[in-house]
């Protein structure tokens, strides 16, 4: 128990002394064989109890008898058969370990009720307003209920594992018997009448009324008792459900992260933001879970676009963003058949509409559009533009919201935009927060686990030229077997290099090599490139992704590689298409071809890069072999030597 738990229930038990040390002070009984009878009824009808499911209290008929001594009795004989009835109350055929403290609450609690409840029977204030006895006494029942609901209540709501509040606990438990206080109001002022024609000893026939009352109790705790086991089952299925689901979320956002790399950070920081931007626009439970888990699933869709499309950096073709634009819907058909509990389907079907009505897949404007879609439009726009892409470097907070600001009224809800530039600030800290105390949502070994090994069967997009891939793969590794000699790889790239142009009609070729975290250009088809040329990290880039990620991009912005990064961001080379070179199941390097026009090459192109990216990945594998071999030991000779 809390501080809080043992001052209440010191507190009740204090003011039970008290009213118990004033009646013995202030006692009187007309007739003390009276006195006694009502005690023997108290204690048979405390031993007539039900105990309330779900909490540590009971019930007794011995209210009755309280109440009938109200109205016949002394307020000190009252308080001293309310004290008597709960003491039994309590320990007759208990299933509970019995308790000094406990008995001193319980009986503490009955005496100050029936003391307050006789108090305001006995008052000269309600003849005084027109009260007569039958009136009075309902109101002294009602009085004795409240006072001894609300002291047990109290100390219910302190002490419940299940946290249910003060309130709930009267609703629950409490409220339900108000009825039955009312009819013993009436049955004891029925007695006390016919007391005056029959004796006080008519008093026994309240025995068969409190049996009654008891079995209607019991009747009634047995079915209460019953739909409490049903909702206990109900909760767990609906826990288990609820791990169903988060454990689909998580396999779904697993497939996502899969597919698409760059979420990686990204799902976990949209849903935080998300989120917070909900909970600050009051959105209710459902609504809030809806959007939290939205946040996560949104992309689904990807999963129906073709790779090189998710993969290409850079401006998308008209054919191409028309498969993109089909992921939201997409998404909505995969997630319907999941049964969330809560309407995650509507946001992640809208999430790319525009508040302008100029969005996607439904053009829908304004407040038609559901206020979860609204929310994670602005925040996922903003994180991205926040985020590191293989393309181009993150903006800082304080420049991606300015640009979101500038697109509220347009394509975003004003008011979800000048919520999220009131609190990025705030909501920043606590991604950085999350992001400490959390694992990552899959990490970089698990992507690689899930991710099957990339072949020419890869490719999903239909080849442009019509020539034989395998035979163009053989005849160029021919040209290059031909020139390879020992460490000499550039002169085996010069070869290919010539057998392969007039096939794959590129501008340039490109073998870059990883270092560490760093990308070196090994062969460069307009020149001899030194050993020493490095251009840029892992990651950077269009050839420092496919280098990172093992994963290769089809006609991506060229201009966005590190090779024309590396010198002044300044080309014509607008296509470029790459593979990665695998040695074993590492990624040591990227094939990659550039074009000076627009959606230059195909998948069968891309194919051919895929068979010689493979030999060049043996070759590097000797290569490093090569260099790692200790020379052999020189053989010193001394003397002359003779013929003869």
């Amino acid at each position: 128990m809390t501080a809080l738990t043992r001052f209440y229930i010191g507190f009740i038990i204090a003011l039970g002394v008290c009213v118990l040390v004033i009646n013995c002070v202030q006692w009187e009984s007309a007739n003390l064989f009276r006195f006694g009878t009502y005690v023997l009824l108290a204690c048979l009808s405390g031993g007539l109890k039900i105990r309330l499911p779900g909490v540590t209290a009971t019930l007794s008929g011995a209210f009755l008898i309280v109440l009938l001594s109200i109205a016949a009795l002394s307020t000190p004989e009252t308080v001293m058969i309310a004290i008597i009835s709960a003491v039994v109350q309590y320990a007759w055929q208990s299933a509970i370990k019995l308790r000094v403290a406990q008995a001193a609450f319980n009986a503490s609690n009955v005496a100050v009720a029936a003391w307050v409840a006789s108090k305001v029977l006995h008052s000269p204030f309600l003849p005084g307003i027109g009260f007569e006895h039958p009136l009075s006494l309902a109101l002294a029942s009602l009085v004795y209920f409240a006072a001894n609901c609300i002291i047990v209540s109290v100390v219910i709501s302190l002490t419940d594992p299940e946290k249910r509040s003060f309130r709930q606990v009267v609703a629950e438990y409490y409220l339900w018997s108000v009825p039955f206080y009312l009819f013993g109001a009436a049955l004891a002022e029925a007695i006390r009448l016919l007391e005056r024609y029959a004796g006080w000893q008519t008093a026994v026939l309240v025995i068969p009324a409190v049996y009654a009352i008891y079995q209607v109790w019991a009747v009634y705790a047995d079915r209460v008792e019953g739909e409490r086991k049903r909702q206990e089952e109900a909760r767990i299925h609906a826990e288990e459900m609820s791990a169903l689901h988060l454990r689909t979320i998580h396999a779904l956002a697993m497939a996502i992260e899969a597919r698409d790399r760059t979420t990686h950070d990204h799902l976990r920081r949209v849903q935080i933001y998300a989120v917070e931007i909900g909970r600050a626009m009051d959105l209710e439970h459902a609504e809030l879970e809806a959007l939290r888990t939205a946040s996560v699933l949104h992309d689904i869709g990807k999963l129906g676009v073709p790779e090189h499309i998710i993969s290409k950096p850079g401006r998308l073709t008209p054919e191409e963003f028309e498969k993109v634009q089909a992921h939201p819907v997409v998404g909505a058909e995969i997630l319907e058949r999941v049964n969330f509990p809560y309407a995650v389907v509507p946001i992640v079907r809208c999430h790319h509409e525009r508040w302008d009505g100029s969005g996607y897949p439904d053009g829908l404007k304004g407040e038609q559009i559901p206020i979860g879609a609204r929310i994670l439009s602005v925040v996922d726009c903003f994180d991205a533009l926040a985020s590191d892409r293989q393309y181009r470097k993150a903006m800082t907070t304080d420049q991606a919201i300015q640009v979101v600001q500038r697109a509220a009224g347009k394509d975003f809800d004003p008011k979800v935009v000048n919520l999220l530039a009131a609190k990025y600030g705030e909501l920043e800290s606590l991604v950085r927060s999350a992001a400490a105390s959390e694992p990552p949502m899959l990490s970089r070994q698990e992507i690689r686990e899930a991710v099957p090994a990339a072949g020419f069967q890869s490719v999903l997009v239909a080849g442009k030229r019509n020539f034989d891939v395998p035979s163009v793969v053989r005849t160029v590794l021919a040209a290059m077997n031909r020139s390879h000699t020992g460490q000499d790889l550039p002169a085996a790239m010069t070869a290919g290099d010539r057998q392969l142009r007039s096939t794959l009609r590129y501008r340039h070729l490109a073998v870059f090599v990883r270092e560490s975290t760093r990308i070196r250009l090994m062969y460069l088809s307009d020149g001899s490139v030194t050993k020493e040329t490095s251009y840029g990290t892992v990651g950077q880039g269009l050839s420092g992704w496919v280098v990172e990620e093992g994963r290769p991009i089809l006609n991506g912005n060229g201009r966005l590689d590190v090779l024309v990064q590396a010198n002044g961001g300044q080309s014509d080379l607008l296509c470029a298409s790459s593979v990665p070179i695998l040695a074993g199941d590492r990624t040591v390097g990227a094939l990659t071809i550039y074009a000076l026009q627009p959606d230059a090459f195909s998948a069968r192109d891309l194919q051919v890069l895929w068979g010689l990216s493979a030999e060049i990945g043996g070759w590097l594998l000797e290569l490093a072999a090569l260099e790692e071999e200790p020379a052999p030991p020189e053989v010193a000779v001394t003397g002359s030597a003779t013929h003869g």
